[in-house]
């Protein structure tokens, strides 16, 4: 079965940076169909539950209080990559918005809730490994394509019935094989200069 990784607060796990989750429930029927890896960038990368509010900055990852923590952002980010190939791992369903997961958004790293067009540390990372990250409306859209296309095949092919020969084509093909017979018998005498009758005996030499 093939595996997706998977933010774990999306899987209901209190990770996020207030001790909450994320939960979306359509995760319990991908579920039946793939191998879900939960996964947290930030605690992997030596984050506590709760934490400071963290926001990327230019090239940094600062906290609400002023705190630098690129460097636990990136080591996450190197650990979820390590799994996905350590597990040959192509897709990853990530938490939009986030400072480690957002795929389309995050925030603008003034802490005014306000979003712009960018990447996470991990869902960048992946992305640049060839690695399919999506967000969490992409990953339920990618569930209802799987599903549909699971409905569009055959449950089964009929195989093909070999008709069962009746009674006079049996009896048919028994006297043409006997015909076939008789005649590579004929043909087998004629060929070999056989005679019909009793042979002469063979001579004792004295």
């Amino acid at each position: 079965m093939d595996k997706i990784l998977v933010s774990a607060c999306l899987l209901g796990q209190r990770c996020r940076y207030d001790g909450k989750d994320n939960e979306e429930s359509y995760f319990e029927v991908l579920n039946r169909y793939f191998d879900l890896v939960p996964f947290c960038p930030e605690v992997a990368g030596g984050l506590p539950t709760p934490r400071p509010r963290s926001e990327i900055k230019g090239s940094q990852v600062i906290t609400e209080n002023g705190k630098t923590v690129t460097r636990e952002f990136e080591a996450g980010a190197a650990k979820a990559l390590e799994i996905c190939r350590f597990l040959n791992i192509d897709k990853a369903i990530l938490k939009e918005n986030s400072p480690s997961c957002g795929v389309h958004q995050i925030h603008d790293g003034k802490f005014h809730n306000k979003l712009i067009h960018g990447q996470g540390r991990t869902a960048a990372l992946l992305q640049s490994h060839d690695i399919r990250v999506m967000n969490e409306e992409e990953g339920k859209a990618f569930l209802d394509a799987y599903l549909a296309h699971l409905e569009s095949k055959p449950a089964y092919q009929k195989k093909e019935e070999t008709p069962v020969p009746s009674q006079n084509q049996k009896l048919r093909d028994w006297r043409r094989h006997k015909d076939q017979i008789r005649a590579s018998k004929d043909h087998h005498v004629k060929d070999k200069g056989f005679r019909k009758g009793p042979r002469k005996p063979f001579k004792k030499d004295r």
